[in-house]
């Protein structure tokens, strides 16, 4: 039988997926608590207790003792820093940890490399939980695909410029993927607590729905009117998002995202 794991702390819990797991988590009545870093000015409801860290091992290790859960929502730039988290974790007598994957789905080596070496630090981050079980540490990775109502705010899914109403259509836009809004990335979350036993050291899939770019294009157009659409293949934007990486433009990332 797995352990309850009630008393949580979320790391990140300032970003745009860490807000949405403290919201959820709070409203399910899990016992919880944020770490941030020394110099941090963000807030938080009065429910949650809030962790001021150097993040050096000594100082997170002190303060995960006594938490069940350790639940990261860390930003990309940041993700190589969950190796030290994990080993905190490891001395602290934490039950569970869930690493700040979402997104991607990183058992997809063909996604991995494409992305690479973006990637590379999740990559380490899955094989040293899964070296820490035999020490007590369990863990749960969450694969939801792109975000959609935040995909949509940093123009992903080929619809770029919502204002002027255009759009670029791959492959003749009948493509079905998944996609997952953040309120339900944070359910997942309360979910996978919810549920220690069923969850133990595996990797999960969630979406909200899947979909069409084709289908989002018919319901903006009955919302908004007539959109103007270019047409275009998934081989060539891959071709410049490789080119934008090289070239180290973000931007090159996030056309890759938008087609892969």
């Amino acid at each position: 039988m797995a352990p309850t794991l009630n008393n949580v702390i979320v790391i990140g819990g300032g970003g745009n997926i860490g807000v949405a797991i403290v919201s959820a988590l709070i409203t399910s009545k899990f016992n919880v608590s944020v770490l941030t870093r020394l110099e941090s000015e963000g807030t938080f409801p009065e429910e949650v207790k809030i962790f001021r860290s150097d993040y050096s091992l000594p100082s997170v290790t002190e303060i995960f003792r006594g938490w069940d859960a350790v639940v990261c929502a860390l930003s990309h730039n940041v993700w190589g820093e969950q190796l030290k988290l994990i080993d905190a974790a490891v001395a602290a007598g934490v039950k569970r940890f869930i690493p700040s994957e979402y997104g991607t789905n990183m058992l997809n080596a063909n996604l991995v490399k494409l992305f690479s070496p973006r990637l590379d630090a999740k990559v380490d981050v899955l094989e040293l939980l899964r070296t820490k079980e035999s020490e007590g540490l369990s863990w749960t990775g969450i694969a939801t695909g792109p975000f959609f109502d935040w995909g949509f705010q940093i123009s992903l899914f080929g619809f770029s410029n919502v204002k002027d109403r255009s759009a670029v259509i791959y492959d003749g836009g009948d493509r079905p993927f998944s996609t997952t809004n953040v309120n339900q990335v944070a359910n997942a979350v309360v979910a996978v607590l919810s549920k220690p036993e069923e969850t133990i050291n595996k990797y999960l899939f969630v979406d909200s729905f899947t979909t069409t770019q084709n289908e989002i294009l018919r319901a903006l157009e009955k919302a908004s009117g007539k959109w103007q659409v270019k047409e275009s293949m998934t081989e060539a934007a891959l071709r410049k998002g490789k080119e934008l990486v090289v070239k180290g433009d973000y931007g090159g990332n996030a056309l890759l995202f938008e087609v892969q």
